[in-house]
């Protein structure tokens, strides 16, 4: 009884710990990147597992580092459809800080790649084994001109290559099979087993409780 009390309590205690990454696309290799003022920016993801996504990490850099950011971005989750973009699922606009990580960005010749953690300030309910999309504007919704700053690239994986809209139409996604770097956080959502053997932890707990107070009563 105390092992299935315990396991259930370290069910409950890593559900409510804080957000680790449930899907990681690579750190930034200094290389390159593609312009996220103009454009909007995407790159696909696969959980592994089910997962509540809460939050995200993208690496930007600049010409001259981040002085031309205005310091908004957008970001989008999209369904997948047909190895591209498809429906817009969910959106927001957050302002994060950015952290100077110190990797020198080689096609400029100066300045550092910069990582933005951020909130999504909504949570995205991620299917196991589905593709979906995340993407990125670097500017404020209206402003869809070039400015210099990119989502930094990170080294080929298995997943599908990044897809870029100019003028964040959603209608001219196009790509030439490079990967961005990026993370997204939150928690996996446990496994059908493990919920039942939560709730029947619940029931067992609750029921040695009502037998002590029966005893105690007697």
């Amino acid at each position: 009884m105390r092992s299935l009390a315990a396991a259930v309590a370290a069910v409950m205690c890593a559900s409510a710990s804080n957000a680790a990454i449930v899907y990681d696309n690579g750190a930034p290799n200094g290389v390159s990147g593609y312009e996220a003022t103009q454009y909007v920016e995407a790159e696909d993801f696969t959980p592994g597992t089910a997962a509540t996504i809460t939050g995200a990490g993208v690496y930007l850099h600049g010409e001259g580092n981040l002085d031309n950011w205005d310091g908004h971005l957008r970001w989008y989750i999209f369904d997948n459809a047909g190895g591209e973009p498809g429906t817009l699922l969910q959106t927001g606009l957050v302002n994060p800080a950015p952290i100077d990580t110190g990797i020198d960005v080689m096609f400029t010749g100066s300045g550092h790649v910069y990582l933005l953690e951020f909130d999504l300030g909504q949570a995205f309910a991620a299917a196991a084994g589905t593709t979906y999309w995340f993407g990125i504007h670097a500017a404020a919704d209206e402003y869809f001109t070039f400015n210099g700053i990119f989502w930094s690239t990170t080294d080929s994986n298995d997943s599908f290559a990044y897809h870029e809209s100019e003028g964040g139409t959603f209608d001219n996604w196009g790509s030439d099979g490079a990967h961005l770097a990026f993370y997204l956080t939150g928690e996996p959502v446990p496994e059908p087993a493990t919920w039942t053997m939560m709730i029947g932890g619940f029931g067992l707990v609750g029921l040695v409780a009502r037998r002590r107070r029966c005893v105690r009563a007697t």
